[in-house]
């Protein structure tokens, strides 16, 4: 079996499908190649990386709504996802037809917009999908590329309800109670799959760089040395020993060895810029502060030689991951550090990161609570025997079973929270996290506009 539109609950409260669960059911299911297409390219980077790991194709799709007509996009190979990421930016603002036709892309139209593959140029990457023997027989009197394309919502036919009650809780969308997975499907629509999903090999590179240059016309390394001998020299009146010498010599040349001499420049570049402009900024914590780098460039103010900590923790050649410093600014001025970053290297090659809101035990009780109308004395009563710091099955003590035994409508409560919950409530901003990139961003990873401030459209998890 070939899963082409899976719906993932990235399509925030319009599915029952998270990535581990899906995983999981593909493997039980001996099913190699999986396809999602959720509104938003939020779960590309996590569904991905699990197939991979997993030895399942991944086969990535994105919604598109174009004059009230929905359209899916494939890319084909990782030219065509790049593309897909542009066109994920623009349908921001103004998207037309034309903005995504693309040789490497797939473009799968629904049944109920078929009339509009005349729009289209080049009409052998155009396919009409259909759902039903009709809208199959109907699409063949337009063109030969059809496909099998059902949406897949949940993972069993008796989860209908379930879906029903997301809609309560989200905005309403279009559902069946046929949305799920069906195992066995007729040889013909499988091979129509088949056939599609062949032409179909991304392959995502994850060991390219895009750290900007701090200064163009000069060389890094001489600036930054130049920079930590000065720094150091006023941090310790002019006596620099041996010890420190040597130090900061090897930390140097570990940090240009790794490529992060950059990186480097430009923390202390925006750290500079925050205490010259007011801006309260801590004085360095975390494993960043056994860096005498760090220390004479004006990073952090701790002498790790005095304290003896250990740069290695921090940063050494046989842990090639990026270098960690987490910086404390002033709350209600920290936006001031995100212009001048912005303003610096490109507004389109910074962004803050994205987080969600998840439905925890407590959170779906809730929310359930007022689409099934318990009332509100007896489920006050009822929250307080629940434990935030556990997840609803684990919750099931003896306490919490009398409540379910002796009113019939907390249990079903429980039963529908059950199914709901872990699921992705909505979108939150990461409470630190700033991306600075050496191009626009969606030239690499997918974006999302949220009143027009610019957020990474992946999580934190997968940025680095």
């Amino acid at each position: 079996m070939i899963a082409l539109k899976v719906t993932t609950e990235y399509s925030l409260l319009k599915s029952l499908i998270n990535i581990p669960k899906l995983i999981e059911f593909l493997k039980t299911h001996n099913i190699k190649t999986c396809g999602i297409c959720d509104n938003e390219l939020f779960g590309v980077m996590e569904f991905y990386l699990e197939c991979k790991k997993n030895d399942i194709k991944p086969v990535i799709g994105l919604e598109v709504n174009i004059n009230n007509n929905l359209l899916f996009l494939y890319p084909k190979n990782y030219e065509g996802y790049k593309k897909l990421l542009k066109i994920n930016t623009k349908k921001f603002n103004n998207i037309e037809l034309s903005d995504i036709e693309n040789d490497n892309l797939f473009i799968v139209l629904p049944y109920e917009s078929i009339n509009l593959i005349d729009s289209f140029k080049n009409k052998e990457n155009v396919y009409i999908g259909y759902k039903n023997n009709d809208e199959k027989k109907n699409s063949l009197l337009v063109t030969d590329n059809i496909i099998y394309f059902p949406t897949i919502r949940m993972f069993n036919k008796e989860d209908y309800k379930y879906l029903e009650y997301l809609k309560e809780l989200g905005e309403d969308f279009s559902s069946s109670e046929e949305e799920y997975f069906k195992l066995n499907i007729v040889k013909e629509d499988e091979a129509l799959l088949e056939n599609f999903v062949s032409k179909i090999n991304i392959e995502i590179p994850f060991d390219k760089r895009y750290i900007p240059i701090f200064k163009e016309g000069i060389s890094s390394f001489e600036y930054l040395k130049k920079l930590s001998y000065l720094g150091l020299e006023k941090r310790l009146n002019g006596n620099i020993n041996d010890v420190y010498k040597n130090r900061l010599d090897e930390e140097l040349k570990v940090i240009n060895d790794m490529g992060f001499v950059d990186y480097f420049l430009i923390v202390y570049d925006y750290v500079l810029y925050a205490k010259k402009n007011d801006i309260l900024v801590g004085p360095g914590r975390g494993s960043a502060a056994g860096s005498l780098v760090s220390y004479s460039i004006g990073i952090t103010d701790i002498d790790p030689i005095k304290y003896d900590l250990l740069f290695a923790r921090f940063l050494n050649p046989y842990r090639a991951k990026m270098p960690d410093i987490d910086i404390d600014f002033e709350d209600t001025k920290r936006y001031k550090v995100i212009d001048y970053v912005k303003e610096k290297y490109g507004a389109e090659n910074v962004a803050v990161g994205l987080t969600f809101n998840t439905y925890k035990a407590k959170l779906i009780l809730r929310d359930l609570t007022k689409v099934l109308k318990i009332d509100s004395s007896l489920f006050e009563k009822f929250i307080k025997v629940i434990d935030a710091s556990k997840s609803l099955e684990e919750n099931k003590n003896e306490v919490v079973n009398k409540y379910l035994k002796l009113y019939p409508e907390l249990n079903k409560l429980y039963d529908v929270a059950l199914k709901l919950e872990n699921l992705k409530k909505n979108i939150s901003t990461h409470a630190a996290g700033v991306v600075i990139c050496s191009s626009p961003l969606d030239a690499i990873i997918p974006i999302y506009l949220d009143d027009n401030i610019l957020k990474t459209g992946i999580t934190m998890d997968y940025l680095e």
